[in-house]
């Protein structure tokens, strides 16, 4: 199929070009492909939309279904090709990789002891949980248990009041992570609780900086992806980190090609 594929991309014969769709989508055999050739007929082609387009759809056909790791792939992918092309991403391209990349980085974040940058990562996810219908309770859980060990109390009751409330909750979440959910919930009364920022303390010095913004050149949280401008654009994010770019601080991965802070 990838040598049909160059072969229509390269003679651009409108005849074999819709035979190829025909097949690939299961017109002339009734069993349709892996849409990721449809993706790559459409790259061949030029057709960098319909590409585009076609990689955001099979991501979440992936995301639906808990194979993380292929949706990712699938958007870098995407985004590499239109890069090499320059032309401009799509934003719900760009922010559906920031999700799954931010996912991604959570397991060796918290291998790192960040649990404020694991918290802040995980969050991002929270925000878009219905992105993650397969594992959306677990994330949650890892969300209250991380936010905790952060000292982030009101973050962590909060999330814990949502999560016991959600559907199957009990089926979803394993027995010794409910009871340390609940605790948090249970305890609530008696611990005392306030702005998020008085558990700071407990942090790595290292979580809780700031940097300029790459847009504006003011002074903006790490894990902040927004410029504080009029705009509010979206900012570069490290692949390696999860914070936003600094142009004091930059420089490209050399394993991916994408944005990566040198510190």
């Amino acid at each position: 199929l990838d040598a049909a594929i160059q072969l229509v991309g390269k003679v651009r014969n409108d005849i074999m070009t819709h035979q190829l769709i025909d097949y690939l989508l299961g017109d002339t055999t009734g069993a349709p492909q892996d849409p990721i050739y449809i993706y790559r007929l459409y790259f061949s082609l030029g057709r960098v939309v319909d590409a585009a387009k076609t990689a955001e759809i099979i991501a979440k056909q992936d995301m639906d279904n808990g194979r993380y790791k292929d949706a990712h792939g699938t958007l870098v992918e995407a985004i590499r090709n239109l890069e090499q092309r320059n032309v401009h991403v799509p934003q719900s391209l760009r922010q559906d990789f920031i999700l799954l990349h931010s996912y991604l980085l959570v397991k060796p974040t918290l291998k790192r002891g960040l649990n404020l940058t694991a918290t802040k990562l995980l969050e991002r996810c929270l925000n878009r949980l219905s992105r993650f219908p397969v594992h959306d309770k677990s994330i949650m859980c890892t969300a209250v248990l991380t936010a905790q060990k952060a000292g982030l109390n009101d973050l962590a009751l909060k999330w814990a009041r949502e999560l016991i409330v959600m559907n199957d909750y009990r089926d979803s979440v394993p027995q010794k992570f409910q009871r340390k959910v609940e605790q948090i919930v249970r305890k609530s009364g008696r611990v005392k609780l306030g702005p998020e920022s008085e558990g700071l303390g407990l942090l790595n010095p290292a979580e809780a900086g700031t940097s300029l913004c790459p847009l504006t050149n003011l002074h903006l949280a790490d894990l902040e992806l927004t410029s504080p401008g009029a705009g509010k654009e979206q900012l570069p994010m490290c692949v390696a980190s999860g914070k936003h770019m600094s142009l004091e601080d930059w420089m490209f991965c050399p394993n991916s090609g994408f944005p990566a802070k040198r510190s």
